[in-house]
């Protein structure tokens, strides 16, 4: 049994992973990092312990995230994770993207029978990404397939199209499993449960004991059940165990995070220290959070019956003054236009761009066009926390697909006018208009660049690129004569082509992304035996064409946001490991139900999945409706608890579709 498992209690800013870190470096220093396991919730987190350890002298690093931990261990006792003759020598670890064009394969072959999710209205690529959470789900919950078809007929109740659905779901997702134990092809979902395999041998769990002395534990509240039940183990076995919990940091149920359960497991048997300072937010910030919580959680019993307003519960009346402004328009592009001119004031009396925090509910191109412009005509540029940007949306990975789908004919996959346009303007230096041209005649041409020497087209592209416009066409020709490996395709294109361009570092990302993802799709096809050769660059377009791989968000910098007016989501706000904390906080579309958004799907309902699901009750909109409340709160407090001098409420009586908003958020602050 553990000798001291201390827990450090307190909300964001309180100085909770300062505290850990001090006491990872004390521990360090006396007994060597290899002694010590941390257990932290993301990779960026990770990436910051690491840059940041100040020893003279370290082992290794035993610092994971749960799931990179799954993975090394699973890479790590391969042989005893499957135990069988015929084992491949490592193991194939499927990303994401792969994961769900399996499925996606999976579910459009059933559909093509028409006799699955009849019913159902959405995409093939849709159903198979809620299919692909039910399994994660499942696996952080500890949930066999079983229990899982179990809980989803729960869910449904007595609605027996519902009940067909889930049937056929679970169908689908059993075919799913098979095909990746067959194939020794490893998702998420199956990792875990892996890894949970190994953790059920002696032999392993011994390896366990006698490696390590102390466990360190940040943000507790986020840990999944499956998390938790090695947190348990560990305990038994170390001699001192150090967390961080936060009590209102339970912005994670999607992701499988149970505050409720680690408090049930830990915090009996925990000292419990309450840390009541706060280093980012001002006493005026928690103040504020407080009287807000106060008013909704008094008004609760008004909300979970269906009245809209807050009546009943005091309002804000002098905690309101931490509301620097407030900003209404009738039209979104008006609120936006102010918001953005508010940011510049600030800018201009003093406070430094990433003090400024603009948070909404969904980051729109409206959104992010109306603020680039404004602020980069006073010089100032925003940071997207989300940083969404689509790999095929930055010309430089978009070229190299382009490329390939001029080089690869047979493939039948066509370019379409935008990408054409964007890469001629890259590789051969032209105006957006001449690429225009360009792009037209290639079309016009049956996707194969036309000759040149065509006298009104010299002229309209100007004879200056001549000479490179010749050395693609003539790259292309050979290319398609050579029947080049696709393999070598993306490489060939960069460095004969990109690079010479200097691209910056996102864009050099960008490509080694693309690249990356295809050696890694490649493997996973080819161990499906799906098809083999030059056909995988066909699958993998398309698969990048249907957007599954499109959302790839490219790496984030390893240093804080102090120059750039930050732009983000909530959940991507609060969880950042570039923002401490802000001066000023804008919350903008207040009377947008988006910020009321729910966790569940048509096919997915974590909290059905969770160990808190009473089988005795069935799922309705009282249920659903609390959840968003409570999640709505948590989101805002813990947003509020990010600022230290103010916040500014905008919204507009329109959304950008013209519709009318009328979420509740903003009678929250009046």
């Amino acid at each position: 049994m553990g000798q001291i498992l201390k827990i450090y209690k307190g909300p964001a800013g309180s100085g909770k992973t300062t505290i850990l870190k001090d006491k990872y470096q004390e521990l360090a220093r006396e007994v060597g990092t290899d002694r010590i396991m941390v257990l932290l919730q993301n990779a960026p987190s990770v990436r910051d312990w690491k840059n940041n350890l100040q020893l003279k002298k370290s082992g290794p690093l035993n610092i994971f995230t749960f799931f990179g931990l799954a993975q090394d261990q699973v890479r790590t006792y391969w042989p005893e994770v499957y135990d069988i003759e015929g084992l491949p020598v490592d193991p194939y670890f499927m990303n994401v993207e792969t994961a769900h064009y399996i499925m996606t394969r999976i579910v459009e072959q059933r559909r093509d029978k028409k006799d699955y999710f009849v019913n159902l209205n959405s995409t093939s690529n849709s159903i198979a990404v809620q299919l692909i959470d039910n399994l994660n789900q499942a696996a952080l919950n500890l949930l066999n397939m079983a229990e899982l078809e179990a809980r989803l007929l729960d869910w449904a109740a007595d609605d027996t199209d519902k009940g067909k659905i889930f049937k056929e779901a679970i169908l689908l997702m059993n075919q799913y499993r098979e095909s990746c134990h067959d194939h020794f092809v490893i998702d998420y979902s199956l990792l875990i449960k892996l890894f949970f395999r190994l953790l059920k041998t002696d032999r392993y769990l011994k390896r366990l004991e006698e490696s390590y002395d102390y466990l360190i534990v940040d943000e507790l509240e986020l840990t999944p059940p499956a998390a938790q039940k090695l947190i348990e183990y560990m305990l038994s076995v170390t001699q001192d165990s150090f967390m961080a919990y936060n009590p209102e940091g339970k912005i994670n149920r999607f992701f499988g995070g149970n505050p409720k359960l680690a408090e049930k497991k830990f915090f009996h048997q925990a000292e419990i220290e309450e840390l009541t300072e706060f280093y980012g937010a001002s006493q005026e910030a928690v103040d504020f959070a407080e009287r807000i919580k106060g008013r909704v959680k008094a008004s609760s019993g008004i909300h979970r019956s269906g009245a809209r307003n807050l009546e009943g519960s005091q309002k804000l009346a002098d905690s309101s003054e931490y509301i620097e402004g407030r900003i209404s328009s009738e039209f979104r592009g008006d609120m936006l236009g102010k918001v953005a001119d508010e940011v510049i004031r600030l800018v201009e009396t003093g406070v430094e761009p990433g003090d400024i925090g603009v948070i909404a509910p969904h980051l729109d191109k409206v959104l992010e066009f109306t603020f680039t412009e404004k602020l980069a005509r006073e010089g100032l540029d925003i940071f997207n926390l989300l940083r969404s940007k689509r790999l095929i949306d930055i010309p430089y990975s978009q070229a190299l697909l382009t490329l390939a789908q001029l080089v690869y004919p047979a493939w039948k996959l066509r370019p379409d006018f935008t990408s054409l346009q964007q890469t001629f303007v890259l590789l051969l230096d032209l105006d957006p208009v001449r690429g225009a041209i360009l792009a037209e005649r290639v079309i016009a041409n049956e996707y194969r660049l036309p000759e040149i020497d065509q006298q009104e087209l010299r002229e309209r592209l100007g004879f200056k690129r001549f000479e490179e416009y010749n050395k693609l066409q003539a790259w292309i020709a050979e290319k398609i004569e050579a029947e080049i490996e696709v393999r070598d395709f993306f490489q060939q294109v960069f460095v004969e082509f990109l690079a010479p361009l200097s691209p910056d570092e996102e864009e050099i990302i960008a490509c080694r992304q693309i690249i990356k993802s295809f050696h890694k799709f490649a493997e996973i096809i080819e161990a499906y035996n799906i098809t083999d050769g030059n056909r995988i660059g066909k699958y993998f377009i398309s698969m990048i064409n249907k957007g599954t791989l499109a959302a790839e968000i490219l790496n984030e910098p390893g240093q804080k946001i102090r120059d750039k007016v930050i732009v983000s989501t909530p959940y991507k706000f609060i969880t950042s490991t570039l923002v401490d904390s802000v001066e000023y906080l804008f919350l903008l579309d207040t009377g947008s139900q988006f910020w009321f958004s729910g966790i569940t799907k048509e096919l997915l309902n974590p909290y059905v999945l969770s160990p808190q699901w009473n089988q005795q009750a069935n799922w309705d909109d009282r249920i659903d409706r609390s959840l968003k409340q409570d999640q709505l709160l948590d989101n805002i407090l813990s947003l509020i608890r990010k600022s230290s001098k103010g916040i500014y409420l905008a919204t507009s009586l329109f959304d950008s579709r013209g519709i009318e908003q009328e979420g509740e958020l903003v009678d929250w602050f009046i």
